[in-house]
């Protein structure tokens, strides 16, 4: 199970000129390539999903160097989410 929000990022190659970003809501706006064939099953947000969540939202916005802290989200994280 994925519970993780992707994240985007844009690379400005030119810091002299202004940069926009333009997203088409009918676009695309990233695909998920995977070695193998997986199964996909809808599921709803539960207490230990939640908890989880709150544990990851917002890390990326507030920390550098997020690789310090992976070991500690990790060790919270439940070994089974539902």
């Amino acid at each position: 199970m994925w519970v993780r929000n992707l994240n985007a990022s844009w690379h400005v190659n030119d810091n002299d000129k202004d940069a926009y970003v333009k997203i088409n809501y009918n676009d695309v706006l990233s695909k998920i390539v995977l070695n193998k064939s997986v199964s996909l099953e809808l599921i709803y947000e539960n207490e230990n999903i939640n908890n989880y969540k709150s544990n990851i939202k917002n890390i990326v916005k507030y920390r550098n160097n997020i690789k310090e802290v992976i070991p500690f989200i990790i060790e919270r994280k439940p070994k089974k989410l539902w």
